[in-house]
Order: structure tokens, then sequence, then C-alpha cells
């Protein structure tokens, strides 16, 4: 008397050898079964570990928003320079107001003729930690230590060539929240009292919108423009606020 499972394998499988997929001998080994558990295992573990490192990702970034917003939130005063004042000043004299003004300020002028080129920094960013974070490069910082450098400084610079003197600063506007809004505070600050006349506005060719004007001291007519763009523009940054601008004043005879 055959056994159970010997009456499913067909004649032809006893003649051949092969052994139909519903007898006993086509079912998986013990070896194949763990082997298949074990495989499922650890797709189920690399699944899991993939899955924390998202979560984790996401946390991060959330803290870091976090983190970005409370420096913002301190409301640092930019304390802007008088560039009316300043540009009757000589280089020198620029440099003894920065300095007798009690400001942190950081050098990057290159020795090469008139000018210079000075950082007026955050009082919270030390003379050892901005050169840290410019050897660095901004464009290479997390956007929290970004912010820290940059909310409350700004870049001043002066330049002389063939009779005429122009005077810049740039700096980033964290707190406008649009172009128009980072203009209109730029121009008031700047250029909000004297014998001031507005010239024309729009795009220039770099994309930048911008509001450029006339103004008199001392009888004599000084040329301004305020420019402003996003900061993601200027420093790729992921984390960065999607409403910083960076704005750029240029005054000149």
């Amino acid at each position: 008397m055959p056994t159970t499972e010997e009456r499913y394998i067909t004649p032809h499988a006893r003649q051949t050898g092969m052994i139909s997929p519903f007898g006993y001998r086509g079912r998986p080994s013990s070896w194949k079964l763990v082997t298949l558990s074990l495989i499922l295992l650890a797709a189920s573990i690399f699944a899991l570990i993939i899955i924390q490192k998202l979560l984790g990702t996401v946390a991060e970034s959330a803290n870091s928003q976090d983190s970005v917003q409370a420096v913002i939130a301190h409301n640092t005063s930019l304390d802007l320079p008088d560039l009316q004042r300043y540009i009757l000043m000589s280089d020198d004299e620029i440099k003894t107001a920065l300095t007798s003004q009690s400001y942190t300020v950081y050098d990057l002028s290159v020795n090469s003729g008139s000018g210079f080129k000075f950082i007026k920094l955050p009082s919270e960013v030390s003379l050892l930690d901005a050169a840290a974070y410019y050897k660095t490069g901004i464009k290479n910082l997390d956007a929290l230590s970004a912010v820290k450098v940059l909310y409350g400084s700004w870049d001043i610079t002066t330049a002389t060539t063939t009779g005429t003197r122009a005077i810049r600063i740039h700096y980033a506007d964290f707190t406008s929240g649009s172009l128009s809004n980072a203009i209109a505070n730029a121009v008031s600050t700047e250029f909000g009292t004297g014998a001031v006349t507005k010239g024309a506005s729009g795009v220039d060719d770099s994309g930048n919108t911008y509001q450029s004007g006339t103004v008199v001291i001392n009888k004599v007519t000084y040329n301004w423009t305020v420019s402003a763009c996003p900061l993601s523009g200027v420093y790729s940054i992921n984390g960065l606020p999607a409403d910083a601008i960076y704005v750029g004043i240029k005054i000149s005879s």
C-alpha cells in the first residue's frame, strides 16, 4: 500500500525522477526556510534603521529651525553707520569713528592701495569666532552659525578711483520680510533726512531690486543706491529663513 505522499507522485515522475510539487519532496527544506527568515529579518532591521534616521533628520531640522528663530527673536540692532556723515570722512577718520563706538571690527582689507573693508560683528561674536567663521566661509556654515555671524553685522568698504569716492555697506536683513520693506527701511535709515531726492527704481541687470536717488550734503550732490535680493541668492544654506534679505547700500561722489 503506497503512503499518502506517494499517491500524489505521478507515474511520469516515478519514471523520470521528477517529483510533483504537491508531493512531500516538493516542500522547501528547513535550511531554505531558515535562510528566507533571515533575509526577511535583515530587511526589517534595515527598514527600521532607515526610518529611524529619517525621523532623526526631521527632528534635527526642526531643532535647528527653532534655534535659528531664537537668535532672530533677540531683535539685535544693526546700528548702521551714518553714510551721509561718513562720505565726508577719510578712510582713517572712518576707522577712528568705528573704533570709538566700541564696535568689534574684523578687518578684511587687502593691501592694494586706497580703501578698506571692515566687518562690524554682532556683539555676541568674538574676533576669534569671526576668524573661524570667515576662514571656513559663510556659505559653508550651517544655518544656525550663519545667522549668528550675519544677524546684527554689516560690512563697510571704501574706494577712491579717479577722483570718485564710494562707500558701500552690505548686511543681512532677517526682520523686514520682503524686498520692498527691506529697501524702504534702508532708505529711511540712511536717507530719511536731508536734501534727499528719489530717482529710478526697479530691477537691475543682476536681478536685484533697487531704489536710487541723490542727496545734497554741504552743497555737493551725492548719488545713492539701495539694492536687495533674497539672502538665499547669496548664501545657499539649508535652513536659512526664506524671507531673509541681502541688502546693499552705496553712496558715491
